[in-house]
């Protein structure tokens, strides 16, 4: 799991960020004896400042099933720092009963993100931000600020915030950009897609690849690229497109997580990106005409 990793990881920079050491090999002695085989665990930490205790309460909160005790330990956090940027996330997610009062514990979340890191780190840290543990409670906060305002329909906002995100991590750790490929489909904003497309190229997932095929219909019809690209999103997951055309029922259930190919994944690709297709015209019948000439052609290889 990243969380309890990320915690080693931030032990480790405290005992970093208070060590002398005189060569590379003692930097790296120290690392082997922090990530060995107890993960950190033996490693003496330092003092903590109130911040750093705080978040110590949220990583034990990340662990807790408790619904009810996760909120008192993200009270009690921000009780010893009102810098927590994790803490309103836990608040908003795990107390708030409607999106405007998530929206403003995310917003919340952000600003004491912002507090805690300073203008310079903004800066400094620019490109390679995700790399940076003390940054994540931010980009969490932000990211899901980003997903609660689409939800309001304050969709423009919402944008904005995630090319943000971009910018500060440029290879998206989070996974922001497949949620905003959908989300500029459903807008109209096609000419930022390109940029987005250039930026990450190829992959084969669902999630971004039946996009890419839309948006490439949506600027060519059906030519020879957009209908290679269906096929490709067709091969990596044939669930979405049996979803859509009504040939088979998505699951009522879903996994807390899924694999790539998977009825799961397909499912959470059309809940962001399904619209955009109802919304292109012809794209209904383009799909239908491609998938129809695939099958012909997997039959007669038989």
């Amino acid at each position: 799991m990243k969380r309890p990793t990320e915690r080693v990881m931030a032990k480790v920079n405290r005992a970093l960020a208070n060590k002398q050491f005189s060569s590379l090999e003692e930097v790296n002695a120290f690392l082997q004896a922090a990530f060995g085989d107890q993960g950190g665990e033996e490693l003496v930490d330092f003092p903590l400042s109130p911040l750093d205790a705080a978040q110590e309460l949220i990583y034990d909160a990340w662990e807790e099933p408790a619904r009810r005790k996760r909120i008192a330990l993200a009270k009690k956090a921000l009780k010893l720092s009102p810098d927590c940027a994790d803490a309103y996330v836990i608040l908003a997610e795990d107390e708030a009963e409607r999106l405007e009062e998530a929206e403003r514990l995310y917003a919340e979340g952000v600003k004491a993100g912002e507090r805690a890191l300073g203008r310079e780190k903004f800066k400094s840290g620019k490109g390679h931000f995700w790399g940076l543990v003390e940054t994540r409670p931010y980009m969490r906060a932000r990211s899901r600020l980003a997903m609660t305002l689409w939800d309001l329909g304050r969709r423009a906002e919402a944008i904005d915030h995630m090319w943000a995100m971009l910018a500060l991590d440029p290879e998206d750790h989070l996974g922001l950009r497949y949620l905003l490929i959908s989300w500029l489909l459903l807008e109209g904003r096609d000419q930022e897609i390109k940029k987005l497309a250039r930026k990450f190229g190829v992959e084969p997932t669902a999630t971004w690849l039946y996009p890419l095929a839309l948006w490439t219909f949506r600027q060519e019809g059906a030519s020879t690229r957009a209908n290679r690209r269906l096929v490709q999103a067709f091969k990596a997951n044939p669930y979405v497109a049996a979803f859509m055309l009504g040939a088979k029922k998505p699951p009522k259930r879903l996994p807390e997580s899924y694999t790539l190919g998977s009825e799961a994944e397909a499912v959470e690709y059309l809940l962001d990106g399904g619209e955009a297709w109802v919304q292109t015209p012809g794209a209904g019948d383009w799909l239908v005409e491609q998938l129809t000439a695939l099958m012909a052609k997997d039959r007669e290889r038989k």
